[in-house]
């Protein structure tokens, strides 16, 4: 951790694909050290979850339910995390744990994470990253486009200060 230089870092997203271990959890207590903003993000959910529909569709019993089963799974998957985080001795807070997949598209009426990870991020760093590190990503929202329309405002205001605004 000391050769990592940690204290130089704003954020730390923890990935792990199924299980959390010792190593994850050392790193994670290094992390929490710091006072950084830190994630766990679990991967891959996208291919749990469709094991788990394969599954469902197998079982004509749940195809009414199908939904609620799907969002039902997601929340365990989460709950599972968790508990495994605890059990090594790591503590981490419910809503700073992620599940993502290799796109943000809904899997049969589950949402995954991988959007509010991404504004959670940008909502807990310092603003001058906030600003850098929006410039570079998609916007999806019009509120997105707005911010980044202010906030480049605002840096050519700083760059050109005799310009209107």
């Amino acid at each position: 951790p000391k050769k990592t230089k940690m204290h130089e870092y704003d954020a730390f997203v923890l990935l792990t694909s199924n299980r959390f271990l010792q190593s994850d959890s050392d790193v994670a207590n290094h992390i929490i050290k710091t006072g950084k903003p830190f994630y766990v993000a679990r991967t891959f959910t996208d291919v749990h979850m469709s094991n788990f529909i394969a599954d469902l569709d197998e079982n004509a019993e749940y195809a009414k339910s199908r939904t609620k089963e799907i969002k039902e799974e997601a929340a365990e998957i989460r709950t599972d995390l968790l508990r495994a985080i605890e059990k090594e001795g790591t503590q981490c807070k419910p809503d700073y744990i992620y599940l993502l997949t290799k796109s943000s598209i809904s899997i049969e009426g589950w949402i995954p994470d991988n959007e509010n990870l991404k504004h959670k991020i940008l909502e807990d760093i310092p603003i001058q990253m906030r600003i850098a590190l929006g410039q570079g990503l998609f916007c999806y929202t019009e509120e997105q486009v707005d911010e980044k329309v202010g906030s480049l405002k605002m840096k050519m205001s700083d760059d050109f200060p005799l310009m209107e605004r």
